[in-house]
């Protein structure tokens, strides 16, 4: 079942500076699609700590942003990973938290890659697609068909 009327998407990529604003326009096509919520703006919560990431933070910090990325990710309809340029680490773990939930029988989580996705075999588990943009159409096509069923 679809949370509401809206699909909802949690969007997992780099934190690191050189990919956020690839990681900000995705969220934003999220945000402004009518049929679409966005599950967790991580970004909005780096921009919170004062840009500070993964090494710059405490214990406590990190325990309370992976705890809530998480939860996150399991209440959304769909997790659309973007395939990280670098040697990023938490986007692929977002990303097998989706699958490892849809391995267990629990509610099946649309699962999405675009960009690099040969970077790991495990996106062959998921749509891939070879840009971002084809990736939010194929969410929004998505998105705008659950809302007509509505």
């Amino acid at each position: 079942m679809i949370n509401g009327k809206k699909l909802v998407v949690y969007v997992a990529g780099s934190s690191d500076p050189q990919e956020r604003g690839r990681v900000m326009t995705a969220m934003s096509m999220v945000k402004g699609h009518p049929h679409m919520r966005l599950a967790l703006d991580w970004v909005q919560a780096i921009e919170n700590t004062g840009g500070i990431r993964n090494e710059g933070l405490t214990y406590a910090q990190r325990e309370d942003a992976s705890q809530t990325a998480i939860a996150a990710v399991l209440v959304s309809d769909a997790v659309w990973l973007l395939a990280p340029n670098n040697l990023s680490r938490g986007a692929w773990y977002e990303g097998g938290i989706a699958q490892g939930w849809n391995a267990s029988g629990g509610r099946k989580i649309l699962l999405c890659a675009s960009g690099p996705t040969q970077r790991s075999i495990f996106c062959a588990q998921m749509a891939e697609f070879e840009t971002d943009a084809d990736a939010f159409v194929s969410l929004s096509h998505r998105a705008n068909k659950i809302a007509m069923a509505s």
